[in-house]
């Protein structure tokens, strides 16, 4: 009995520790759980078997019995299976009320970036991106026509459970007594119940260490991919004088790349842009004003750059929140993919964000007029004439960016 948590253990190591709570850990509370868990239910099924098996045998039908003892075991424990299934992380009452008032609060200020289209994920959502698994959801619909229907026809259970009874005690007899009913009775409910308790309790202590273990292997893989093509993608200089920072032909190249290896699953890119977007926030807040910091955080918008259409699936995410490394990330990936809906909210930037980040904005903004339609070119160049109002009446002026700007509007 004692190998069974030992040999767990051993599958469990195999995993990055801190891929699990600290109560599924190897070596803690996770061996003792099974210790317990192994001592309690085999002794109990074990004394069941003996018991019923022993009934059998004093009715001559030691082999039907153990038929239906295993037939309602592995009932049971269906049953447990399905309800024991891990659900997918989802954000608490809290989170959700604090990104609604976060979002009131940006959109009294103006500078909301438009709605999320249908499917996208929000910041609520970033936990939610996982392997698309059906099981998760063929758990949760059978569970609640399991609940729904044993509601409605809770009436009916004793008739039911008295003609599966009846069934299993035509296997002991061939004209079933009251005790053979009686003994039938107790081995379909007894060992339903105790099929049901293993199978959601070893459901929930295995099948949540490996689910985790498996999403950490594959995002594992995805951010080794993620750093090698950063690795071997050249880092081109900030640019200066006015001149707009523009995606390289090798960071188009491999952001690209990056997409296409997060393609079924975004976690990788967007946990690498958060990162990112920290380290652009500390670079800045630690930092001296000069040429070094902008160097810095030019080399992080590099970065960005070929994460860009890996995170892209979050960029309503970003793009509304709090913080300033997020945003900046938000316009890095309107620099390499465009959106139009997001047009005013990238003029805002212009007039609400640091020079530094107003100044990608206004490459972004730049890239973007060269690319679109007249039409959708003028109504672009009217929201960035209407910033450019703003730093103007604000006082507020940088060089390279102003210089951009008057290229668009030139």
């Amino acid at each position: 009995m004692n190998m069974i948590p030992r040999w767990l253990g051993d599958r469990f190591s195999r995993g990055s520790p801190a891929s699990f709570p600290a109560a599924f850990r190897p070596g803690t509370e996770l061996e003792q759980d099974l210790k317990r868990v192994n001592r309690a239910f085999l002794a109990t099924l074990g004394l069941s078997i003996l018991i019923a098996g022993y009934a059998g045998w004093q009715e001559a039908a030691l082999g039907p019995v153990l038929v239906w003892c295993m037939a309602s075991l592995a009932a049971g424990a269906a049953t447990g299976f399905l309800f024991g299934i891990p659900r997918g992380a989802s954000p608490g009452p809290a989170a959700v009320r604090t990104e609604q008032a976060a979002a009131q609060a940006r959109s009294a200020a103006g500078s909301a970036p438009p709605p999320r289209p249908p499917g996208t994920a929000g910041a609520e959502g970033t936990q939610g991106l996982r392997p698309n698994t059906n099981l998760e959801e063929v758990s949760d619909w059978l569970t609640k026509i399991i609940v729904g229907l044993g509601l409605v026809h809770l009436q009916d259970a004793p008739a039911i459970i008295h003609a599966v009874s009846t069934n299993a005690a035509a296997a002991m007899a061939a004209v079933p007594t009251a005790t053979h009913v009686s003994l039938a009775t107790a081995i379909v409910v007894g060992f339903a119940i105790e099929g049901f308790f293993g199978g959601y309790i070893y459901t929930r202590l295995f099948l949540q260490g490996a689910f985790a273990r498996s999403d950490e292997d594959m995002m594992g893989s995805k951010r080794k991919a993620i750093e090698q093509v950063l690795q071997h993608t050249p880092m081109e200089a900030a640019s200066s004088g006015g001149t707009p920072s523009l995606p390289s032909p090798s960071q188009l190249q491999a952001a690209a790349e990056v997409q296409r290896v997060v393609a079924d699953d975004p976690r990788a890119a967007v946990e690498k842009m958060s990162e990112l977007a920290y380290e652009y926030e500390q670079t800045r807040a630690t930092m001296p004003s000069g040429g070094e910091r902008t160097r810095r955080m030019s080399e992080i918008v590099a970065r960005m750059t070929v994460v860009a259409l890996g995170a892209q699936s979050q960029l309503s995410r970003f793009a509304s929140s709090p913080q300033a490394g997020d945003r900046l990330a938000a316009v890095v990936m309107l620099k390499v993919r465009f959106d139009p809906a997001y047009g005013p909210w990238l003029a805002d930037r212009l007039v609400e964000e640091p020079p530094f980040v107003g100044y990608h904005a206004a490459s972004a903004l730049w890239a973007a007029c060269r690319s679109l339609v007249t039409a959708e070119r003028d109504k672009l160049k009217a929201l960035v004439a209407a910033a450019d109002q703003k730093l103007r009446s604000k006082q507020l002026r940088d060089d390279d960016r102003d210089q951009i700007i008057a290229r668009i509007l030139e």
